[in-house]
């Protein structure tokens, strides 16, 4: 079981309201998820020593020296990935002026990289960051030459931190739908036959 997969910073900051990133810092009293069982620790106590998650224990000790948040009446959960969205690319309510998710009238096609559309300062984006997000691959939203959109972006929303984690993380490609209308032959009411009879 390996610790760094339990829980993300994202829910601890939100939790203390700061970065947690030197020292070593005990969360107590929370309700903690971690993705290792089907149920929640209850009275949980996460310790975080330089950044990183040693222990999430029930009732667990508070180290010598480790500073103390209260989650009481709080849960922490691992943070959270979305694996595919355009956060970034254009405010709330996607007004179209200000949409960059996609180019129109170019050539551009798979040439077209949304790290460079990205606007980290975006209302979307510092949405999702306090909804407990703590990553996105952020894609393309089609491009004047298909069937290339162009290059999709990993960003990495840790407040203090780089947006972009990987550049050119994939390339996205419009794929052509095709309607196929199925008809199933309705069977035909039998005729009703005649009876028979002795005559």
């Amino acid at each position: 079981m390996t610790l760094k997969a339990l829980l993300g910073l994202a829910g601890i900051a939100v939790l203390s309201g700061v970065p947690v990133k030197a020292g070593t810092v005990a969360i107590t009293g929370t309700t903690a998820w971690t993705m290792t069982g089907r149920s929640a620790i209850n009275n949980a106590t996460i310790v975080i020593t330089d950044g990183r998650v040693v222990s999430v224990l029930a009732g667990g000790a508070v180290p010598v020296g480790a500073r103390i948040i209260s989650g009481a009446g709080k849960t922490v959960t691992p943070a959270l990935i979305d694996a595919a969205t355009q956060i970034g690319l254009g405010e709330v309510g996607g007004i179209a002026e200000e949409r960059s998710a996609r180019i129109e009238k170019s050539p551009l096609g798979p040439a077209f990289d949304t790290q460079y559309a990205l606007d980290a300062n975006a209302v979307t984006i510092q949405q999702a960051r306090a909804d407990g997000l703590a990553r996105a691959l952020v894609y393309p939203d089609g491009s004047g030459s298909a069937p290339f959109d162009g290059a999709a972006t990993l960003i990495r929303l840790a407040p203090g931190s780089p947006i972009v984690e990987r550049a050119r993380a994939a390339m996205f490609a419009a794929t052509i739908h095709l309607r196929v209308r199925i008809i199933v032959p309705r069977k035909r009411a039998s005729a009703p036959q005649a009876a028979q009879g002795n005559d």
